[in-house]
Parts: C-alpha cells; sequence; structure tokens
C-alpha cells in the first residue's frame, strides 16, 4: 500500500486509493465509532479543480441525492453525502465480489460457467431492484426513474451470492435538478433498446430490454448486438432481431425463450408490463423446472471459482487491522513519493464500445496484472435524432446513426465491490472517466495542461447533407479535437440548413445528430412513385423491414423526397446496404 495511506478524511478512514478518473477519484474507506464499531465504504469525491464547475457539481449532487432515495437489498446503497471544506464525496456500500461480465467471463475460462438456472436467479435479482426503482416513491411522488444503463458490469454478484445493481449516475428521473437535452442518449450501446438508441421516450421497460439483453448473453456465452463498431451496434439494435437463445445453448427450455424473446420485443408495448412482471414470470419457471436448491445456489459457485481472490483479500485486510490510524482530521490526500512513476495511463479506444480511456494511480496498490474492457467500462454519450418515416442502418425506423458511447463528462460512476481485488491481480472494474488529474498540486496542474484527444461523429439526415464545424465544411463525416473545445455544428442541404448546435466535446468518441428540415413545398406535393430494384437472382432484398423478395423486386407507394435504405443478402450471408434519395 501506498505509504500516504491510510488518512483521515473527515469523519472517514482513507485506507487506499483505487483510481482516479478526469473528475473524481474513488477510495475504499471506512468509518469508525464507539466500542470498535467500523463499516466499509467507497469513498467517491470531486477533484478539486471541478469544484469550480457548478454543471459538474449539480450532477454529482443529483447522483448522490437521487441514488440515497433508493433502499432495496438489490440496489447498492448510498450512505452518506456531504462535503469537506470545497470538496463533495458520497459514501456507499461496499461489495466484496465481482460484476456479472467479470463473473461470466471467469465461469467460461475456468469451465465452471453458471448454469441456466443460476442464471435465471441473477436477472430475478436484478429484476426485483430494477422494480423497485421504476416505482419508488418519494414522498408520496413518484420518481419516475429510469436507469438507462443496465449492462453486466452495473451488475455486482458479492461472494455471498447477492446480486446487486449499481451506478445510478447516469440515471433519469422527473425530479433531477439537472435535465437531459431531448433527443440525447446516455448508456452502452450494445445494451440500449431501440427506443433509447433513436432519443425517444424511455420508461421502465427499456431497462427491462436491456437487462434482456444482459440475460441472453449471459445463458449464450455470446453477443447479442454488438457489431464492429458503434454505428454497426446501433444499427443492429434498431433491426432488432433476436434468435432464441437455445439455438445456442441446448439446456435452454422453450418456456424461457419465450419470456426472453418477449422482454425483447422491439415494441416496448408488446413487452412486459414492467420489471415486476418479467419478474415474477421467471420464478414460476424457476420453481416448477428446478428441485434442487443447490441447482441456483450462487454462494458456493462465487467462493469456489473466486477462491484465489477471496483469499488474497483477506489477508490484505487482516493486515490494515494492524495499521495505526492517523489522528489529524484533514481532507486532504497526498501523492505517494516518486508519484511521476505512479500512474499508469491505459487506452481501451481499440476496444468494444463500453471501454474507455481511463487512468489509474498504480501507487497506491500493487502492480496490476491484467487490464481488458471487462474491467474499465464507462458510460457514455451520443445524440441520435430522427425525422419518423425515414429508413437507415438495418431498419426502417430513422435515418442517419450516430457512433455512440461518447467520452461526456456525465454518468460519472461510483464504484462498489471488490475494491481490494486489484492487488490480488482480480478483474476489478471501474466505471469512470479517462484522464489523469494527479493528486498533489503540480500533477494536478500538469492534468489540466494535458490535451486529451477527442472526436465527433455525425448522424445526418439526408445522409447527402454537407456537415460544417465552425463554419467549414468536414470531409469523411468525423471530426477530431481536444476534450473541452466547444465548436458549433450544422447540416445544410439543397439551400436549407438544420439549427445550429454547440457541443462541447468529451474524451473519446462523441456523436451529434443533424436533420435538416424538410421542404415543405415539396412535401405538400410530394408524388408517390414506385421503385424498382435490380439483384442478382440468389439475393434478398428488404428495405426497412419489409422482405422484397429476390432478384429484381419493386417497392410501391414510396414519397418522393423520400430517403431509403435497400439490404441485399444471399441467405446466410452479409448484409449489403445502398441508401438512395427518392427523386
Amino acid at each position: 500500500m501506498s505509504k500516504s495511506f491510510p488518512q483521515r478524511f473527515g469523519k472517514y478512514v482513507l485506507l487506499q486509493k483505487i483510481a482516479m478518473g478526469g473528475m473524481a477519484e474513488i477510495f475504499r474507506a471506512k468509518t469508525t465509532g464507539a466500542e470498535g464499531f467500523e463499516r466499509e465504504v467507497v469513498i467517491k469525491r470531486i477533484l478539486p479543480h471541478f469544484t469550480e464547475d457548478e454543471a459538474f457539481v449539480n450532477m454529482f449532487i443529483d447522483e448522490a441525492t437521487l441514488a440515497a432515495k433508493l433502499n432495496h437489498a438489490n440496489i447498492v446503497q448510498i450512505f452518506d453525502f456531504d462535503r469537506i471544506e470545497d470538496t463533495y464525496y458520497i459514501a456507499m456500500e461496499y461489495i466484496e465480489g465481482k460484476d456479472l461480465k467479470k463473473v461470466a467471463e471467469d465461469g467460461r475460462k475456468k469451465g465452471r460457467p453458471l448454469s441456466v438456472p443460476q442464471c435465471v436467479r441473477v436477472i430475478v435479482e436484478a429484476s426485483k431492484g430494477l422494480h423497485y426503482a421504476h416505482t419508488r416513491k418519494h414522498k408520496n411522488k413518484a420518481l419516475n426513474l429510469v436507469h438507462r444503463d443496465v449492462s453486466p458490469h452495473n451488475i455486482m454478484v458479492s461472494y455471498n451470492g447477492e446480486v446487486k445493481l449499481m451506478d445510478f449516475g447516469i440515471a433519469k428521473a422527473a425530479s433531477r435538478s439537472t435535465s437531459t437535452q431531448a433527443g440525447t442518449v446516455k448508456g452502452k450501446c450494445a445494451y440500449m433498446a431501440p427506443e433509447q438508441a433513436r432519443g425517444g421516450a424511455l420508461d421502465g421497460r427499456t431497462d427491462l430490454f436491456a437487462l434482456a439483453v444482459v440475460f441472453w448473453e449471459l445463458l449464450t456465452g455470446k453477443r447479442l448486438f454488438a457489431g464492429d463498431s458503434d454505428f454497426a451496434t446501433l444499427s443492429n439494435v434498431l433491426k432488432c432481431e433476436v434468435e432464441p437463445p437455445s439455438q445456442h445453448n441446448e439446456a435452454i427450455p422453450p418456456e424461457l425463450d419465450e419470456l426472453i424473446l418477449k422482454a425483447l420485443s422491439k415494441d416496448p408495448d408488446d413487452r412486459f408490463s414492467d420489471a415486476g412482471e418479467f419478474s415474477n414470470e421467471l420464478q414460476k419457471l424457476l420453481y416448477s423446472t428446478v428441485t434442487d436448491s443447490g441447482q441456483v445456489n450462487l454462494t458456493d459457485f462465487m467462493q469456489s471459482l473466486f477462491e484465489e481472490d477471496i483469499r488474497a483479500l483477506e489477508e490484505l485486510q487482516e493486515n490494515e487491522e494492524n495499521m495505526e490510524l492517523p489522528a489529524s482530521d484533514t481532507g486532504t490526500v497526498t501523492q505517494p513519493e516518486n508519484s511521476e512513476a505512479k500512474t499508469q495511463a491505459i487506452d481501451l479506444n481499440a476496444a468494444p464500445s463500453e471501454a474507455r480511456t481511463m487512468a489509474i494511480d498504480t501507487g497506491s496498490m500493487p502492480a496490476l496484472q491484467t487490464v481488458d474492457e471487462a474491467t474499465l467500462a464507462a458510460p457514455g454519450t451520443a445524440t441520435v435524432n430522427a425525422r419518423p418515416g425515414m429508413l437507415s442502418g438495418h431498419t426502417g425506423t430513422y435515418t442517419g446513426m450516430a457512433q455512440a458511447q461518447g467520452g461526456s463528462k456525465t454518468g460519472l460512476v461510483a464504484v462498489v465491490g471488490i475494491l481490494l481485488l486489484l492487488a490480488a491481480g482480480g478483474g476489478y472494474f471501474l466505471s469512470q472517466k479517462g484522464g489523469d488529474s494527479g493528486v498533489s498540486t503540480a500533477v494536478g496542474e500538469e492534468a489540466k495542461k494535458e490535451k486529451v484527444a477527442a472526436q465527433l461523429s455525425f448522424a445526418v439526415t439526408p445522409s447527402s447533407a454537407t456537415i460544417f464545424v465552425n463554419n467549414q465544411p468536414v470531409k469523411g463525416g468525423n471530426y477530431s479535437g481536444f476534450e473541452g473545445d466547444k465548436i458549433v455544428v450544422q447540416a445544410r442541404f439543397e439551400g436549407r440548413e438544420s439549427p445550429a448546435q454547440t457541443v462541447t466535446l468529451g474524451a473519446g468518441s462523441n456523436a451529434v445528430a443533424l436533420t435538416v428540415p424538410v421542404d415543405e413545398k415539396k412535401e405538400d406535393n410530394a408524388e408517390a412513385v414506385s421503385i424498382t430494384i435490380e439483384a442478382p437472382e440468389d439475393v434478398n432484398v428488404r428495405v426497412g423491414e419489409k422482405e422484397l423478395g429476390k432478384g429484381r423486386v419493386t417497392l410501391p407507394d414510396v414519397v418522393v423526397g423520400d430517403e431509403i435504405l435497400a439490404v441485399a443478402y444471399r441467405d446466410n450471408g452479409e448484409p449489403f446496404e445502398k441508401s438512395f434519395l427518392v427523386r
């Protein structure tokens, strides 16, 4: 452990610095009281120079205020929110365990994957937590809360078999003081519901869809919607073509197939009414098919699978019992000696869309053995806006898709659970933002000066419109800049232009949607025509969700001015796409 720990932070003792992102830092800590009382917690606090950012402070307060209203066995609990001098912090429940992504991956690697009944048990418990959050009232007023970032990274499984949802940091509730701009998409692309990917209205059924994606992947060991890029992933989400999971796992009964496919319906009205109904149906199936309680036991499974990690954690905690606690009460965290050699930057830009770039202060922990996209994941922000009736991607729902999963400064995620496992070489994951701000004043100032690369991609309607950034045309559909840059973006087409938008770039990938208004006169006089599409005789042709057949096909009643996306593919082959504007 670092020489700078333990140290006092108000009424808490900081035991270990887990990691630091661009705007907040995470500590494993404990609080002490009379007669030897102790409680281990996680402390998340804003870095000093961000306390001057009113918008960010409000977002941080939102996160704490919202999560503190939730008290359920299947949700990570917030214990405290306060300020020491000018530093805001959150104290939350500490979970000894692993996130579900790590559980699933290690189980498969070691030849001991979760059984079908165990998978059902995990999803049942997560559903209970979601239903509680969705229906939670505060002072007799509904919170109308939607998590918006349900994924394997945000579901914890403790070593005692408990299942807990975490990271309500980007959750949307009616009472939040900071609001989300219309058309803004937050969350991980691969776990979005179609309505979320479009930037549409969300409710509890959106989270239900995301949980069903997690369920499908947990049972099959495969990714459901993930593509080679965020663009491809969003296309798959909007297309929403789902195979029964039993096609990839023969142990799955038909009844379970039916429940999962219903939860994954493209139209929210075709899904279960809420997460509670989904949980009840899963429990009925579980009780009717499982006769031995050992089949759903998660405690023995977790303790066997992570035996070495648990042993290392116990040894570390035993050593901490002999540490002398500091007597002074200070909110200052000092930087370890040789700090310039203690920060390791990990670039995950090449990883799937859930991944992010961040910096971890390794001075406060032993060497990190392995880090992959499963251990570091952060929600991103993308903007997707669509004109109804337009066809794009693999679906007939909207025109243009954004490369979601940007590096917004929203959605900082408080991490709880398995905080000591980095020391054991375990796969601890932390949802945090990229960039290292340092702890000492010198390191902090250096981080401020460092520019972090940022990219902006565009979803434009119509797709043939010209994109302008700061009134200069952009070639290739992408713009490169730096985190914090403020730019003005706009699209122009045939003498018309979209409303100008001011965008502040976040680290990594960002996306924005631009829609050029239609020519109302042209639309009023629009003429319906038929389109003939020619393809090889053995090639299927689809427009939107309408299969037109093979070879030469006709699409009737198309309105002049519409943009059409045709998809051609051979049986079991990869799709080829071509879009065109009807004139």
